[in-house]
């Protein structure tokens, strides 16, 4: 993902989050399917475009990361 100075100087006045954003809805679009109407999550999806959407992201150099956080229990 380019840096926000990067940004700039090519002429966008974007911050690079709203990049990163209409990047991955482009994907999004580029890999839906015609045939599905309606509104879908995309964990909806079926599997293989996930992994097509995600596939073509490392691609362009998107660098996926994954955080779980495990919270304690609150006695009862």
């Amino acid at each position: 993902m380019p840096s926000l100075s990067r940004l700039y100087r090519q002429g966008e006045l974007r911050p690079p989050i709203a990049w990163a954003t209409a990047r991955m809805a482009s994907l999004f679009v580029k890999h839906f399917p015609r045939d599905l109407t309606g509104v879908h999550a995309p964990e909806a999806l079926p599997q293989e475009i996930r992994r097509a959407i995600l596939r073509d992201a490392r691609a362009r150099g998107f660098r996926l990361v994954k955080h779980v956080t495990v919270r304690a229990r609150r006695p009862s």
